[in-house]
């Protein structure tokens, strides 16, 4: 009997990207501590879309990310908001100006803090002072209007925009977004946040990836 081809070796990746299976990888973004925030790389047909950015400064992890993979930064259909808070998509700006095919998809309240962040940026200065808002999270960086596009307008139902899901068995809700990969229904749900109260964005993409 022939001997069988060898699988092919999986790509080795940096410490910070962990592969979860099904073209899904979650990077940590360095926020604060190890394991503490993380963005998301989908990858389905050599197509790919992320999932939250984390600050500015989580940007060249990111880029690694598709780096170790072997994606060029074309390769990269969407960006995807779960909401806009800093440590979720303050690094949005800076990372689309590294993807030239990118589309950003935010919810539509989102829309306009994305391409001005001037609000964004005083909030964040308001909260935590000039020194610690440098720090924590540089600057902001604006996404060109053209570039953004609310998740309402990809065919979404408003039953699932601000859609609060609550975690079994505790007094928490999630933010995060149901992603769809494939022709044949398969979702991705990532959870950004498990606040114990407040606004929780929710999108439900359906077929995101498709070109």
């Amino acid at each position: 009997m022939a001997p069988q081809p060898a699988a092919p070796a999986l790509p080795a990746l940096p410490d910070f990207v962990q592969a979860l299976g099904d073209g899904v990888y979650a990077i940590d973004t360095g926020f604060y501590r190890p394991r503490f925030d993380a963005a998301y790389l989908i990858v389905e047909s050599g197509r790919a879309a992320f999932i939250d950015t984390g600050t500015n400064f989580s940007v060249p992890r990111l880029l690694a990310a598709l780096d170790a993979l072997g994606l060029a930064r074309d390769a990269v259909d969407h960006v995807i908001a779960t909401h806009v808070h800093l440590d979720h998509a303050g690094g949005v700006g800076r990372l689309m100006q590294a993807l030239p095919r990118a589309g950003l998809v935010v919810h539509p309240r989102g829309v306009r803090h994305m391409i001005d962040p001037s609000a964004l940026y005083q909030g964040a200065l308001a909260v935590y002072g000039a020194e610690e808002k440098a720090r924590a999270y540089g600057d902001l960086l604006p996404v060109p209007a053209d570039r953004v596009q609310a998740s309402s307008d990809m065919g979404l139902s408003d039953p699932w925009i601000n859609h609060e899901a609550a975690v079994p068995d505790t007094d928490s809700t999630v933010n995060g977004v149901v992603f769809d990969t494939t022709a044949d229904g398969d979702y991705i749900d990532v959870v950004a946040d498990i606040p114990s109260a407040g606004r929780n964005y929710y999108a439900r993409l359906i077929g995101a990836m498709a070109p």
